[in-house]
């Protein structure tokens, strides 16, 4: 019986060492994932909030130093006083923008028919209603009228593009500005809105008119004839 009691108890000790082995083994594992080890999903979303916040960080930076930026130039630009409006009564300035009788369509091309370019005579006038060669700015938008109203050309005109243009003569005495089409009309009938800005007071006159030209007509069309 000694033989099997001294087996039984070496089979337990062989046991009690693997036993305490595979524990030894098993308490590193248990330490990191029943701690909550975080998955590879939770380590990229927590580089993405890191990279958000980095991001957001950076624009809030960038923020500051336009904010910086655009102080520095508003405090660097001249203002330009304006008088009052009494005193301006008093001066001989722009209070009016007419368009003269030969606003309309210009036909630059003799060998082709009808209208190549549009016409405008602007005139600034001042309080007594006469004419004034006053310097400034033109925005000139043009509309067909064949179904609903369609921009079909916009100039914006500055002082260094018109100054050559202003005649004075017994005719015409203004602004004359040729402008070839940027869409030919369809149509006989359009909408002419001519804006003013005044260079010397800032003010802007506007007026508006119903033309009437003549739709230019495509080289096929116009040997057909």
């Amino acid at each position: 019986m000694r033989p099997l009691r001294r087996g039984a108890s070496i089979i337990r000790q062989h046991a009690q060492r693997r036993g305490a082995m595979v524990a030894s083994c098993l308490l590193p594992v248990l330490a990191v994932t029943g701690c909550g080890k975080p998955s590879q999903a939770n380590i990229e979303l927590r580089k993405q909030n890191a990279a958000l916040r980095q991001e957001i960080a950076d624009l809030q930076r960038t923020q500051r130093e336009l904010r910086l930026q655009i102080e520095s130039l508003e405090s660097q630009r001249p203002t330009m006083p304006t008088l009052p409006a009494d005193r301006l009564e008093q001066l001989f300035v722009v209070h009016e923008l007419r368009l003269g009788r030969l606003t309309g369509g210009s036909d630059i091309d003799p060998d082709r028919p009808g209208d190549e370019a549009l016409r405008v005579v602007a005139v600034p006038v001042d309080g007594d209603g006469h004419t004034l060669k006053a310097a400034g700015r033109f925005v000139i938008e043009v509309f067909d009228l064949s179904d609903q109203p369609v921009l079909i050309g916009r100039w914006d005109l500055g002082f260094d593009q018109t100054r050559d243009r202003w005649m004075d003569g017994p005719l015409v005495t203004g602004y004359v500005l040729e402008l070839p089409w940027l869409q030919a009309p369809r149509t006989s009938d359009l909408t002419l809105k001519v804006t003013f800005e005044d260079a010397l007071t800032g003010r802007q006159f506007r007026q508006e008119r119903s033309i009437r030209v003549q739709p230019p007509q495509a080289p096929a069309e116009a040997s057909d004839q």
